[in-house]
C-alpha cells in the first residue's frame, strides 16, 4: 500500500508549525547550548565538518575581471548580457553588489513596446534576487545603501509581478521578499498574483510571499493581505488552501481579537465544506492553534482518523495529536500501539511522535524492537535513533536537576 504524496506533504507541514502551539502551552525554556568552535580543529571540537575557509574575491572569472564582466552587462548581444549577469555572482556576495545598478539599469529598459529579451529579464531578475538574498546586511545596514538601488529594484520587481508571462510573475514573487521592508510597497501587486486565475502555482507562490511580507515593522498585518489570505481557504487548489491555513497559523501572534475571530470563523466555515479528509485535519488543528485552545469538536475528528484505512491519514492524524504538547500525553499508549501497524511508515511515524513527546518510559519497548531480528530493518533503525535521542534527553534532565540543586544550595548558604 502506498501513501499519497499530498498526504505526506500535509503531515510534514503539520509538524512545521506545531511547535508554536507546544511553546504556548508549555512555556518552558529547554536551554540553549552555547558553542563557538570557530577556527578550531574539528577533531578537537568533535565537529563532523571542517571550518569553511573565508571567501576570497577572485581576480578573474572565466578569464575576465569584474570590471570586464560589468561592462558586458550592457552588451548589445542579449546572450552576452545574460552570461555577464550570471558570471558576476562568482565574485562573491559583497563584490557582486557593486554590479547591481548596472543590472537594474538593463532590466528597467523593458517596456511593452520595446521589450528586453525574455531570457535576460528572467535570469537577470533571478540574479538580482540572489544578490539581495546573499548580501551580508549585518555588516552594512540597509540605510547605508544608496536608496536608489532599492527604488530601482522595486520598479523591476513590480514590472515582473505584472508581466504577462507566467514564469516572470512566479520568478518575481518568489524573491521580492529579499528586498526587505521595501518589498512591502508591492503588496497590492502581490495580492494580484495570489489570486491569479492562470494557474494554481502562481497563486501558491503569491500567497506564500504575501504571508511573509504582510506584517510591518510594528507587527501590524496589512488588512488587504489578511483578507486575501482568508479568501484563499476557498481556493479550488488544495495546495493553495494548505498554504492559506499555514499562513493564518503563522500569523496568529500578530492578529488582534477581531482578526482572530474572523480567521476562526473562516476556518470553521471551510471545515464544513472541505472534501479532503487530510486537509480537514490541518484545518481542525489550525483552528485550535489560532485560538490557542484545544476543543473537543476539533479533537474528535482527528482522533477518529487514527483508525482510518488510509495509512497516510493515520500518520497525519497521529502527528496532529502529537502537536498538542502536554495535552498529547493521554494518547501515548494509543500511539505506542500503532508501532505494530502493518504499514512500516505508520510504525516509524509513531516512534517519531513518541520521541517528540519525550516518552522515556517507552525506551524498553524500543529496545525490544532493536533486539527483534524479525522486526522490519527500518523500524529497528528508527527505534535505535529513538533510544539515542531519549537517552540524551534523560541526561539533560539530570544535568538541569543537578544545576538547579547547586543553585539552591548556594542560595541557602547565602
Amino acid at each position: 500500500m502506498h501513501i499519497r504524496p499530498t498526504i505526506l506533504t500535509l503531515a510534514l507541514l503539520l509538524l512545521a508549525f506545531s511547535a508554536s502551539y507546544c511553546t504556548a502551552q508549555d512555556k518552558k525554556d529547554t536551554g540553549k547550548a552555547k558553542v563557538d568552535d570557530k577556527g578550531k580543529d574539528p577533531k578537537e571540537t568533535g565537529s563532523k565538518f571542517p571550518t569553511v575557509p573565508e571567501f576570497k574575491v577572485p581576480s578573474e572569472v572565466l578569464g575576465k575581471s569584474f570590471e570586464q564582466w560589468k561592462k558586458e552587462i550592457h552588451s548589445g548581444d542579449p546572450s552576452k548580457r545574460e552570461i555577464a549577469m550570471k558570471a558576476i555572482l562568482n565574485f562573491g556576495p559583497v563584490k557582486c553588489f557593486d554590479a547591481l545598478p548596472d543590472i537594474l539599469t538593463e532590466l528597467k529598459k523593458h517596456t511593452f513596446t520595446a521589450p528586453v529579451d525574455f531570457s535576460v529579464r528572467y535570469n537577470g531578475l533571478r540574479v538580482v534576487g540572489t544578490i539581495f538574498k546573499n548580501y551580508p546586511w549585518h555588516e552594512k545596514k540597509e540605510k547605508d545603501v544608496d536608496p536608489k538601488i532599492f527604488k530601482d529594484a522595486l520598479a523591476v520587481y513590480k514590472a515582473g509581478l505584472n508581466d504577462p508571462q507566467i514564469m516572470m510573475r512566479i520568478n518575481a514573487v518568489q524573491s521580492i521578499m529579499f528586498l526587505g521592508p521595501t518589498g512591502r510597497e508591492a503588496l497590492d501587486d502581490i495580492i494580484k498574483v495570489s489570486k491569479d486565475n492562470s494557474t494554481w502555482e502562481v497563486r501558491k507562490e503569491g500567497l506564500q510571499t504575501l504571508a511573509m511580507l504582510t506584517v510591518d515593522i510594528k507587527g501590524v498585518p496589512y488588512p488587504k493581505a489578511l483578507t486575501e489570505i482568508y479568501a484563499r481557504l476557498d481556493d479550488s487548489s488544495m495546495q493553495v488552501r494548505v498554504i492559506s491555513i499555514g499562513a493564518i497559523v503563522n500569523l496568529t501572534r500578530f492578529l488582534n481579537a477581531a482578526d482572530t475571530a474572523a480567521a476562526i470563523k473562516k476556518i470553521n466555515a471551510r471545515i464544513a465544506i472541505e472534501p479532503e479528509p487530510s486537509l480537514k485535519i490541518y484545518l481542525h488543528n489550525g483552528a485550535m492553534m489560532v485560538q490557542q485552545k484545544l476543543e473537543k469538536k476539533h479533537q474528535d475528528p482527528i482522533i477518529k482518523l487514527l483508525a482510518n484505512p488510509d495509512p497516510g491519514l493515520r500518520i497525519q492524524s497521529m502527528q496532529a495529536i502529537c502537536s498538542w504538547g502536554k495535552d498529547s500525553k493521554p494518547f501515548i499508549s494509543t500511539i505506542a500501539s500503532m508501532i505494530d501497524d502493518p504499514e512500516v511508515a505508520v510504525g516509524s511515524a509513531a516512534i517519531h511522535c513518541l520521541v517528540s513527546l519525550n516518552a522515556i518510559e517507552l525506551i524498553p519497548n524500543f529496545e525490544k524492537i532493536i533486539a527483534d531480528k524479525k522486526a522490519h530493518p527500518i523500524l529497528r533503525e528508527v527505534a535505535e535513533e529513538a533510544v539515542e535521542v531519549l537517552t540524551v534527553f534523560i541526561e539533560m534532565q539530570k544535568k538541569e536537576k543537578s544545576e538547579s540543586k547547586d543553585k539552591k544550595d548556594k542560595k541557602d548558604k547565602k
